[in-house]
């Protein structure tokens, strides 16, 4: 454990005007999860929020402790990137972590936007990496590199077979050695060589070039409510008591996947968190319009979801397989262009 109560924390999250909603949900409980002796220097990037749309983030995060930076994409020389479905091409920037943040910035905590934070973000900054690139958390549903859906070139890459996964949606990480290493370049390299059987796309290659340089979190800084509301989905990875500690004292609520609680209206104790924080933002006040697709997909959640689970990997994996694509980022720039200045 390191611990500087007087250096500021460098924090990095990305969205879009979709996900501005979640962005100051998310910065909302950063502030109020905050020590008082802490500071923090947030940089967002800016896959195309509107002007008012960051004039009511700014408002609904006013605390001293608290400076905010936008800044625009950035993805090294790459001029395309593979997704699927509706993945957009910022969820590549954490790659290019390093030109996200100043030049003199050596440690970084990356999370995305849609996450409800619940402790003192300076723990997961003192968090010791020791000779680690970074540290995560084990993916709840992708808990091995040789799981449904985990690394498909494990093998090739010498990578035991059961050797964790991690999910790259919070992440603690060492900026010099991703620099020193050149990590965007060797990820990016592998996602281009292998782009027609990824997963995950800029996690698995993560993962692929990372595998045996990163130390696992607490499960608490990164708990998936879906997994915590329907008992029956499969957490291999976790005892009866670490799967307790999810539910009695999670430490950062990630809604990834489609069940958002800004797309319908959920009931769970983590939704409510979600609204709770989303009250005290420019944002007070407003809840997900009653819609027949928002109804179905409270109807799935509900319970339904314990016995569809595995139809709905797999039909992620075809819906994966049948909308690959390759998508030019906005706004080319090169690895050699200047970091951020305040």
């Amino acid at each position: 454990m390191r611990s500087n109560s007087d250096e500021p924390i460098t924090l990095v999250s990305l969205a879009d005007e979709r996900y501005a909603l979640a962005l100051a949900v998310m910065g909302r409980s950063l502030c109020e999860s905050l020590q008082s002796s802490r500071r923090v220097m947030l940089y967002v990037v800016d896959g195309g929020i509107a002007a008012d749309t960051k004039r009511r983030l700014l408002a609904s995060w006013d605390d001293d402790r608290l400076t905010v930076a936008f800044v625009p994409p950035r993805f090294g020389r790459e001029r395309a990137v593979p997704v699927w479905g509706r993945l957009p091409p910022l969820t590549y920037v954490r790659v290019f972590l390093p030109l996200l943040v100043p030049q003199a910035c050596r440690r970084a905590i990356f999370v995305d936007s849609d996450v409800v934070i619940r402790r003192d973000i300076g723990r997961l900054w003192d968090v010791d990496l020791g000779d680690r690139h970074l540290a995560a958390v084990q993916d709840p549903a992708v808990p091995y590199v040789a799981s449904r859906d985990g690394l498909r070139r494990y093998e090739e890459l010498g990578i035991p077979t059961g050797h964790p996964y991690f999910n790259a949606g919070v992440m603690v990480a060492s900026v010099d050695r991703w620099r020193s290493s050149n990590v965007s370049q060797r990820v990016m390299a592998f996602i281009r060589q292998h782009a027609g059987e990824l997963n995950y796309c800029d996690q698995d290659g993560l993962n692929a070039m990372l595998w045996n340089h990163w130390t696992p979190l607490d499960s608490r800084w990164q708990v998936q409510p879906r997994f915590i509301t329907h008992d029956r989905l499969p957490l291999p990875h976790l005892d009866s008591r670490q799967r307790t500690q999810l539910t009695d004292d999670p430490w950062i609520f990630h809604f990834s996947g489609r069940l958002k609680p800004w797309i319908y209206r959920g009931s769970s104790l983590p939704d409510q968190h979600f609204y709770d924080y989303l009250d005290r933002t420019s944002w007070r006040g407003w809840r997900p319009q009653r819609s027949m697709k928002a109804l179905l997909y409270r109807l799935y959640d509900s319970g339904l979801r314990d016995f569809c689970y595995p139809v709905e990997q797999r039909g992620h994996a075809l819906m994966r397989s049948l909308s690959r694509r390759s998508v030019a980022v906005p706004g080319h720039r090169t690895l050699t262009e200047s970091a951020p200045q305040l």
